[in-house]
């Protein structure tokens, strides 16, 4: 079963303590490199202007990578601040944004699982879920692309908006960190807010914080640790979580699964940029 992450690549740069690093990033970058380190059946579906993306394509390539991505005039960028020792404060500001994802760029991809990933609000249509959603045999989403909205500044913020639940419902699974997760519930307690978005429709929730995730599924809660990690090598711990937990629930059951997504996120927090794979010795 072939595991399709769409999303557009992005341009990041991340301001630490005031300094400044700029990197390859978006969440099917942090998606297909776990999926593709971890040795499994997956398909990654982007946008962004190919020529400014050559170290995500080579990074793709050399892990062995499944991939489309079609190239656009425009690649998204997003500049990502954390103000303080907290890796879930954060502000981020979109510096450039591809065009949003449309039926032609998803006319021949696998519909076995799909994970929906998008970096902003408008990237990926409603109208564009609910036709993937006739067809996906799981669909998996990401709350950042559905409650992250761009001002006119370039400022991006997390807002709810009505359309919000009703795309929630169609999902099968859902990921969320935990501010995502509060905004959605009201709920500050990860467990908590696990369970109430299970309650708009989702059949399993991945949700990530600080020390680690929680996992909703039927009625149970499954919860694991990420340990301590620098900030440096926070960007792409929800999405590294994400695929490792989709790849893991193909064969095991979610108890093995979120013990397998915290111990993959756990090696990734190790050092800045997508999971390397186990055998690394980091």
């Amino acid at each position: 079963m072939t595991i399709t992450f769409i999303g557009h690549l992005c341009r990041d740069i991340n301001t630490i303590r005031g300094h400044s690093t700029v990197s390859p990033g978006g969440g099917v970058f942090h998606n297909g490199m776990t999926a593709a380190r971890m040795g499994a059946e997956h398909f990654v579906m982007s946008k962004c202007n190919t020529s400014e993306m050559q170290e995500a394509i080579r990074s793709f390539s050399e892990a062995l990578a499944t991939f489309r991505i079609n190239h656009t005039a425009v690649t998204t960028s997003i500049e990502n601040v954390y103000p303080n020792g907290n890796p879930d404060d954060r502000q981020t500001r979109a510096i450039s944004l591809a065009p949003p994802f449309e039926k032609s760029d998803l006319w021949d991809i696998p519909m076995d699982t799909v994970h929906v990933n998008p970096l902003w609000a408008g990237e990926f249509p409603l109208d564009l879920l609910k036709a993937v959603r006739e067809y996906a045999e799981v669909l998996s989403g990401d709350a950042q692309g559905f409650l992250r909205h761009v001002k006119k500044d370039g400022s991006m913020c997390l807002e709810r908006h009505e359309p919000d639940l009703e795309s929630l419902s169609l999902f099968d699974v859902f990921k969320a960190d935990l501010r995502e997760a509060t905004l959605l519930t009201g709920e500050s307690d990860p467990v908590e807010a696990a369970r109430k978005l299970q309650s708009f429709g989702p059949q399993e929730i991945v949700l990530t914080h600080a020390g680690g995730l929680v996992c909703a599924v039927d009625n149970e809660i499954y919860q694991e640790s990420f340990g301590d990690y620098a900030m440096e090598a926070r960007t792409g711990r929800g999405d590294t979580c994400t695929a490792a937990w989709l790849v893991a629930r193909l064969t095991s059951s979610p108890k093995v699964a979120a013990r397998v997504a915290a111990e993959v996120t756990r090696h990734k927090l190790r050092y800045p940029g997508p999971f390397r794979g186990l055998a690394w010795g980091e």
